[in-house]
Parts: C-alpha cells; sequence; structure tokens
C-alpha cells in the first residue's frame, strides 16, 4: 500500500472532528490573524460592538443550526455509497494482510479509525460485518466479523450473523437485528450489511 491509497482510504472513513476547546478559542485566532499580530487591533476586532445578549443569541441560535446540520446522532445513519463500501473492503483487505486473522474489529469515529486485534491469530474471517451505528454520542463506522465483540454506546455487545444471514447486536442493554425498523432498544439507529472480500 503507498501513501496514495492509505490517504484515499483514510478520507473515505468520514470527517474529523476538531478538538475540544477549538471553537471556544476560535474567535480569538481570527480576531489576531485579521489584525496580523497587533495586539491594539486584535482586541478593537474581537471587542463586541452590539451589546453581549445579541452575540449570545447569536451564538446560540447558530450553535443549534450547527447540531442539526452538522451532527449526524440525531438522525438515521446515511447508508454508504458503493464506493464507500468499496473503500471498507479494501482498508480491510489491507489491514488483514499485514494482521493475517488477529482483526477482531476496526473503529471509525470521531477520534479516527482504530483497530482491534486480537493476541493470537484466531479470528475467522469468514463473515466480515460493515455496521453503521448513529446515536447521541455521534456516529461510528464498525468492520468485524460474525462472533467478536464491540462496544456500542457503552454496551459490550456480541455481533452475530445467524442462520438466515440475519446480522444481530446483542448485549446488556442491546438486542438489534438488522431486519427490525426503527431505533434499537439503546436509542441508537443502526445499519449493518455484510462485507464480501
Amino acid at each position: 500500500m503507498n501513501n496514495d491509497e492509505l490517504r484515499q482510504i483514510l478520507q473515505q472513513a468520514g470527517p474529523l472532528h476538531p478538538p475540544a476547546g477549538y471553537w471556544e478559542d476560535f474567535p480569538d485566532q481570527v480576531a489576531f490573524r485579521l489584525a496580523r499580530g497587533d495586539p491594539d487591533k486584535a482586541r478593537a476586532a474581537s471587542a463586541p460592538s452590539r451589546p453581549r445578549w445579541v452575540w449570545a443569541a447569536a451564538f446560540a441560535a447558530a450553535a443549534i443550526v450547527a447540531a442539526i446540520l452538522v451532527f449526524p446522532a440525531a438522525r438515521k445513519p446515511a447508508p454508504l455509497s458503493p464506493g464507500q463500501v468499496a473503500g471498507m473492503r479494501e482498508y480491510l483487505r489491507q489491514v488483514e494482510t499485514l494482521f493475517p486473522n488477529q482483526v477482531r474489529a476496526i473503529i471509525f469515529d470521531s477520534n479516527g479509525p482504530r483497530l482491534l486485534l486480537a493476541d493470537k491469530p484466531d479470528v475467522p474471517g469468514l463473515s466480515a460485518l460493515l455496521l453503521n451505528v448513529c446515536g447521541a454520542g455521534g456516529c461510528q463506522r464498525i468492520i468485524t466479523f460474525s462472533g467478536q465483540q464491540v462496544t456500542v454506546n457503552g454496551d459490550l455487545c456480541d455481533v452475530l450473523l445467524d442462520g438466515r444471514e440475519n446480522i444481530l447486536l446483542v448485549g446488556r442493554r442491546t438486542l438489534w437485528s438488522a431486519g427490525q425498523t426503527g431505533a434499537a432498544p439503546s436509542g441508537w439507529n443502526i445499519n449493518a450489511q455484510r462485507l464480501e472480500l
């Protein structure tokens, strides 16, 4: 795998979220850069010319709009395009090449991709599954195999594929089947599909 292929796979994994405190420092950083380093100009640029309550109301309205438009937690996860599914399949192939029969799960979330490996090469790679999970804490895409355990919304769940090819998530607080409609009992919306290698 070369750098361009890795970059393409990581870009298909989804957007990254800014670190904590980014939005708090953002106005001061903009004012500083606009003033080009002059502290007096920066203070003048960041000083509100309207009453504080107007700025507070505008910020609150912008935050609500951003929460509705940007954060996918309040809506169902969008189905993955064929290109995204192909990217996930290729990502799994490349990781399996490096760690044959050790990949328990690959999790894509706001922290970036995480790889869960078994201690020994004893993970059967027969039934690769792709889960797309959204809830109050954000969205996750999980590549795993039937019989593995992954944490969903703080609940350790078994991911299973039954004899009818139904994908199941079974945890202490979660019981979900790919055949059901609506949100999982845990309040999360889940899409799942086979990921044929």
